[in-house]
């Protein structure tokens, strides 16, 4: 059965939601949508996502940390795959994503998502740091590291919208959710640092957030060499203008949540997709704040991620 947008009754999306309105009513909603993911964000429930599961040479994963890209990297390797002619109702119809729990989407195991492809390859969604991701030198794994300032900006946006939120959530809330290690999409620095080991593998393609918007057909040609995938000049060209922000922010609706029950309206999913401009939210005491934070936090975990070669540092 498709991704859906609009779940049935009898779903985990009427649990969650039912929870999270009831929450609201007392002024907890937050709290209650951090128990919840908070349970999903466990060692023990990440490590059963791909306990049994062992890497093939079809599989690409996409390995992002939310709100860094996720969506753009999944419409970047599912069109290499498919040579620039990858359709679906929803980019789920094409890419399964085994730790979370929406109706509708594709097991890991179904043949759907590759066997009708022209070069035999797929790619699997996931938010799990590199520890709890199995890998294997057949696979091919893509991560995007975005500028943790504008991820916090990002998800800010997103989980208001999403979970009808905004009256609750304040930005120096959020911010300090962050700073404090209580993030509910968990550690940006620990993912960062993972992925980033694994860099000099050639089955491992590390991109930036900046440098892909700077250098869209650099990108595209990246992300088809690590995934051994070549394709003519007009393929390549339909690649590049199908993976453009025009594009998808104009097929919006094919990559957006499911719509939560009991909340007007819904976040959007191609927002911006800006470089550079946290600013529109966060101050520059508290840009400068997760500056801090997650640079040294990176050097606690003993990466040596460029972070003030990639980003804007904001001093202060």
């Amino acid at each position: 059965m498709p991704f859906s947008h609009n779940p049935p009754l009898l779903s985990a999306n009427t649990v969650i939601a039912t929870a999270v309105r009831t929450g609201r009513v007392f002024g907890k909603g937050l709290s209650v949508l951090r128990w919840f993911l908070g349970h999903a964000q466990s060692d023990q429930v990440k490590a059963k996502v791909f306990a049994s599961y062992q890497p093939t040479a079809r599989d690409v994963f996409i390995a992002t940390f939310p709100k860094s890209g996720t969506n753009w990297a999944m419409q970047m390797v599912a069109q290499v795959a498919w040579h620039g002619q990858a359709e679906f109702g929803h980019i789920h119809d094409l890419v399964p994503w085994p730790e979370a729990r929406f109706h509708g989407l594709l097991a890991l195991d179904d043949p759907s998502s590759w066997e009708p492809c022209p070069t035999g390859k797929r790619g699997i969604k996931t938010a799990l740091g590199s520890h709890h991701v199995p890998y294997d030198e057949a696979a091919t794994y893509v991560t995007v590291v975005r500028d943790p300032k504008e991820v916090v900006v990002s998800s800010y946006h997103f989980i208001c919208g999403v979970f009808g939120l905004g009256k609750e959530i304040t930005v120096d809330q959020w911010c300090a959710d962050f700073l404090g290690g209580s993030f509910i999409a968990g550690s940006w620095a620990e993912h960062t640092a993972g992925y980033w080991a694994w860099r000099n593998r050639p089955n491992v393609e590390v991109m930036c957030f900046p440098r892909m918007k700077d250098d869209l057909p650099g990108t595209v040609d990246r992300v088809a060499r690590v995934m051994g995938v070549s394709f003519t000049r007009t393929q390549r060209s339909r690649v590049i203008e199908r993976c453009s922000f025009a594009h998808m922010k104009a097929n919006e609706s094919k990559f957006a949540p499911p719509q939560m029950r009991f909340v007007d309206g819904t976040a959007a999913m191609i927002r911006k997709g800006e470089s550079g401009a946290s600013g529109e939210l966060l101050s520059r005491a508290q840009q400068a704040a997760i500056d801090r934070h997650c640079q040294a936090e990176l050097l606690r975990l003993g990466a040596d991620f460029p972070y003030a070669d990639v980003f804007d540092v904001v001093e202060g």
